[in-house]
């Protein structure tokens, strides 16, 4: 598409070059569509945690394609729109699950197409609270494993009991 032909669509310039990288993803890397657009337009991060999933080996392993509007809850219509996919990590990915994030009332294509932003910040915040409660556990976890080294490895016992 030429410039002249971008600027009469009303496309803008991140819109372009969102599209570019996406087209380079599926060319080079053999992407689907929908998952290098979701690459281009959160520009290599998680959406939710703005964790960076190109440049660390890591966590580009660990990168996966949510659905902002989970697809056991949507219609096909819905959750196949490219809007809905987001470029996640694990962590993010795996504590979200497929909560709801619409309000009763809210229609879900009409939410994704016009109002995305809103939806990632109402996911952000429910893995927030959910990440404070996976902290805590994983905090036991390390207390567990650090205290086994000098308790008797027969009696188990709970440390920081609720």
């Amino acid at each position: 598409m030429s410039v002249l032909k971008f600027e009469e669509a009303g496309i803008s310039d991140t819109e372009k070059h969102i599209e570019g990288i996406a087209l380079q993803l599926m060319e080079c890397l053999s992407f689907e569509p929908r998952t290098a657009f979701a690459y281009a337009r959160a520009r290599g991060h998680c959406e939710y945690c703005g964790c960076d999933l190109v440049f660390d080996r890591l966590h580009y392993a660990c990168a996966q394609i949510d659905h902002l509007l989970p697809r056991s809850k949507n219609a096909p219509a819905v959750y196949e729109l490219k809007q809905n996919f987001v470029l996640s990590c694990s962590l993010c990915n795996g504590l979200k699950r497929e909560a709801p994030i619409l309000h009763d009332g809210e229609d879900a294509a009409e939410m994704l197409l016009k109002n995305r932003t809103k939806l990632v910040q109402r996911a952000r915040a429910l893995i927030g609270e959910r990440l404070k409660i996976a902290d805590r556990d994983w905090e036991r976890a390390k207390a567990i494993f650090l205290a086994g080294n000098s308790v008797d490895r027969d009696e188990p016992r709970c440390l920081n009991e609720h």
